[in-house]
């Protein structure tokens, strides 16, 4: 991780997924927060955000490095009143990264007018990287990047 951050930092922003396993203790996903943000650093770096589907993840490492973007992955099932309760309850939160099938016009308005990043994935389509752009998303998640990046600049 530490050679992956330093050759690319400063180059692009980096999105580091936490990942919490099945079965995984409390206590051994804390200690792999540590280790990264030993490794990314604590500080408001624009470069380097930290996105995870584990909440309590977030939630322990936002107590570690305050300023530290952080973003929430939410699935399919997730609804608008979900993510309205989580900036309700979660503040700190810097963002959230839904399903591109799950996003909309409405769910837009309301991140940008809280002052939430929305990241969206997986756009694989043209169709997907369409939607995604038309709605101003700040983080795109594909597996076609060029594909995207043509797009963008057309």
């Amino acid at each position: 991780l530490q050679e992956f951050i330093d050759s690319f930092r400063g180059r692009c922003r980096l999105d580091i997924e936490l990942n919490r396993r099945d079965g995984e203790s409390r206590q051994r996903l804390e200690t792999k927060i540590l280790k990264m943000l030993a490794i990314i650093g604590a500080s408001s770096a624009d470069d380097v955000f930290i996105s995870s589907f584990s909440l309590p993840g977030l939630i322990f490492a936002h107590q570690h490095a305050p300023d530290l973007p952080l973003y929430y992955l939410l699935s399919g099932h997730h609804t608008q009143a979900d993510i309205e309760q989580f900036m309700v309850e979660h503040g700190f939160l810097a963002g959230f990264c839904l399903p591109i099938d799950i996003h909309n016009d409405s769910i837009a308005k309301l991140l940008r007018d809280n002052g939430k990043g929305v990241g969206v994935y997986t756009c694989n389509s043209v169709e997907e990287i369409q939607k995604a752009l038309d709605l101003k998303v700040n983080i795109l998640i594909t597996d076609y990047p060029q594909l995207a990046l043509r797009m963008r600049d057309s």
